[in-house]
């Protein structure tokens, strides 16, 4: 709890936001997340953060199951020789 450093009475601050739905946003629409971090970088920073780190998570999930599917049909070619 914060206290009021002049007169001690009790302070209720609501808690941080998380900007989770943000991130939401980023994964599920990449491209659109990298679009709106731009427009968001000047006014609302924590949530392009967020709009960023959900976009590139996606566009990195996306590489590597892209990677995977390469890698195993380059093995099963492989081995039906």
């Amino acid at each position: 709890m914060n206290y009021c450093p002049h007169c001690g009475k009790e302070i209720h601050t609501l808690p941080d936001k998380s900007y989770i739905e943000w991130f939401l946003f980023g994964v599920f629409l990449p491209y659109i997340g990298i679009i709106l971090y731009f427009w968001f970088n000047q006014t609302n920073k924590k949530a392009a953060k967020r709009l960023l780190q959900g976009s590139l998570g996606a566009f990195a999930f996306i590489i590597l199951g892209f990677s995977v599917i390469i890698l195993y049909a380059i093995l099963v070619g492989v081995s039906s020789r």
